[in-house]
């Protein structure tokens, strides 16, 4: 025979500890703590639950309501967003996603904006039926792009970034440069229904900076870019979250 009674397990998980007070089963002679696939699933998942609000993660569940929401295959929402469509899968089936896919799947997720964006931005690169699926769901929603011109380019928004992180004892590696660039716009179009910039190309030229000093044109376009507090606001964040 055996019971049930509340136990309090330790799980670590990625170095982050978490006491979870949960049912689990117990020997009616002994009073030893029984293993119960179904208790001890839902302690341990109890706990990734916790892992996911501090990480700001999203949840499986919430990927898949988005994906329907849509009516896209994972294999569609692997091509919308660049992930590969087993990422999708396992990120569904409660696989931690990172930091970068999380962020790709929260801004599309968080405002039709970016769909919108996405879809008018790269029509060639997608299949005829995502592009038809997800112009029949805008339609519905009767999203609006709001257009406003933005006030810099893409090389003096990099050269922002650059020379910031020049001056707090870092280096941008060109690939980690292009993807704060499209973090910075997705969601700059997710909290303003706007572009920062036009077109949505970072096609940037030229070598790491290294060990070397910003030039002039650089540290101008620092300057000119730091007159817009919040576009600083935004990129600064953005350094943060790659902890820079």
């Amino acid at each position: 025979m055996a019971y049930q009674k509340n136990f309090t397990t330790t799980y670590i998980i990625n170095g982050r500890e978490y006491r979870i007070t949960a049912p689990a089963l117990f020997d009616s002679e002994t009073h030893e703590i029984l293993a119960d696939l179904e208790l001890d699933d839902r302690a341990a998942e109890m706990a990734r639950s916790q892992y996911r609000i501090d990480m700001g993660l999203l949840t499986p569940q919430k990927i898949k309501d988005y994906r329907t929401k849509i009516g896209l295959t994972q294999e569609e929402l692997g091509e919308l967003t660049k992930l590969n469509p087993q990422l999708i899968a396992i990120y569904e089936a409660g696989e931690f996603p990172s930091k970068k896919d999380n962020q790709v799947l929260a801004s599309l997720i968080k405002s039709d904006h970016v769909l919108l964006q996405l879809i008018n931005d790269s029509k060639t690169h997608f299949s005829p039926q995502l592009i038809a699926k997800v112009n029949a769901y805008l339609n519905h929603t009767q999203v609006k792009k709001v257009s406003q011109k933005p006030e810099f380019t893409v090389n003096q928004l990099a050269n922002w970034l650059e020379v910031e992180s020049y001056f707090i004892d870092e280096i941008l590696t060109r690939f980690e440069l292009i993807t704060m660039l499209d973090l910075a716009y997705e969601t700059y179009l997710e909290t303003t229904g706007n572009e920062l910039f036009t077109p949505h190309i970072i096609d940037l030229q030229g070598e790491d900076y290294q060990d070397q000093k910003p030039n002039l044109a650089a540290m101008n376009d620092y300057n000119l870019v730091s007159t817009n507090e919040k576009i600083v606001n935004l990129l600064s964040q953005i350094l943060r979250d790659f902890d820079k």
